[in-house]
């Protein structure tokens, strides 16, 4: 989120620091290429705190040898660490949200992803302001540093059957006991049909959950737009606190996760995903064209109802389409593409904003979340009973 404008504290191009995203994308891609299959093979437990302690090194390491190269070296270690990461966490909340209210869990699941990304930026902003530019570092540091002791406290695996009774881990645990006997009865060998299931089931991703992630491809292009641009735009602007733009947005998201949490369950996705669409939209065509500081601070709120309402019902749409025991490769595809989205958004605007400016950048934003709309009127799929 940061980088961007770290990239220009330390004198380098819009572009360059695209750059920068580009290593951290490519290296979340290619570990997410394995990651759904390692949570289910290793444990929601290790594999979140491996990616902890991967980002905990990356962020360490400029601060031991500062130099560009370095830079590029550690947002290797920490995309890798970051995929690992998030899909272990999206997995585990798959794992003890009960059926019947996955949606309105993933909705407070995923408020922390939310308000992360708001203040993430709100923190960049403070950090990279500092005369020492390994700031940004050390607030990485930390962070994954919180995580690695989050982690530690994950134990659910170790009893499925104290999680309610629709939950899918509980499902998929309780399922692999039932055939186990059959199993037994037919000299060890498993029942005739397993092993062309088996054969059709893509051990890294979980097309089933394609409904919920296609669309957060192209509306991650949009967010994009607000979580590394606006301050960079502010910047240009002469507006002198830009974090109030993300503060606001941090807090009408998390407003915007309970008020909305019970609807990811009742409503249709299709004309509930139209308001976060919606107001992305009208949001970034407005930045452009505002000339009021005040007036870019209130534009937050879009940001906010976009970010409250997008996450969750994607993830949730991805995830009630899958079977519980492919919880981890349907997160790993959801979360790929949505980096896929972010990363490739941010190369994007930034050689954008250095060759045609804010204008292209903001129009290419909203046109983006129109695009995820459509392909969400195509993909979205009602789940299948399990």
């Amino acid at each position: 989120m940061g980088t961007p404008l770290f990239a220009l504290k330390i004198g380098e191009s819009g572009a360059f620091g695209g750059i920068l995203v580009a290593t951290f994308v490519i290296s979340t891609v290619v570990a997410r290429l394995f990651t759904g299959s390692l949570v289910d093979l290793l444990t929601r437990r290790k594999v979140m705190m491996a990616g902890a302690a991967a980002v905990l090194f990356g962020g360490l390491l400029p601060i031991l040898l500062p130099s560009i190269p370095t830079q590029f070296i550690a947002r290797v270690f920490i995309g890798v660490g970051f995929a690992a990461a998030q899909t272990a966490v999206g997995s585990a909340a798959s794992d003890i949200l009960p059926k019947e209210r996955l949606g309105e869990g993933f909705g407070y699941a995923t408020m922390g992803q939310a308000v992360g990304m708001a203040c993430g930026s709100v923190l960049a902003i403070w950090l990279v302001g500092f005369d020492y530019l390994g700031m940004l570092s050390v607030g990485i540091t930390g962070a994954a540093a919180a995580l690695l002791l989050l982690g530690a406290s994950v134990n659910y695996e170790k009893d499925p059957l104290a999680l309610p009774p629709t939950a899918g881990f509980r499902v998929a645990f309780e399922q692999r006991s039932r055939e186990l006997p059959q199993a037994g009865e037919h000299g060890d060998e498993p029942p005739a049909s397993e092993p062309q299931a088996a054969k059709r089931e893509n051990p890294l991703f979980e097309k089933t959950a394609l409904g919920g992630a296609l669309p957060v491809l192209f509306i991650a292009f949009s967010i994009a737009v607000f979580s590394s641009y606006s301050a960079v735009f502010a910047d240009s602007m002469g507006y002198a606190n830009p974090q109030w733009f993300f503060l606001i947005a941090a807090t009408v998201s998390v407003i915007v996760r309970f008020t909305t949490a019970k609807l990811m369950d009742s409503a249709k996705p299709v004309l509930l995903y139209l308001v976060p669409v919606s107001f992305a939209v009208a949001t970034l065509l407005a930045m452009y064209f505002i000339t009021s500081e005040l007036a870019y601070y209130v534009l937050g709120i879009g940001f906010g109802i976009c970010q409250g309402i997008t996450v969750p019902l994607l993830a949730s749409v991805a995830i009630k389409a899958s079977p519980p025991h492919r919880f981890g490769p349907a997160n790993a595809l959801f979360f790929l593409l949505f980096d896929l989205g972010i990363g490739a958004g941010v190369i994007l605007w930034g050689f954008i904003v250095d060759i045609s400016g804010f204008l292209f950048v903001f129009v290419g934003g909203a046109a983006a979340a129109v695009i995820s709309y459509l392909v969400a009127l195509l993909s979205f799929r009602e789940p299948k009973p399990r």
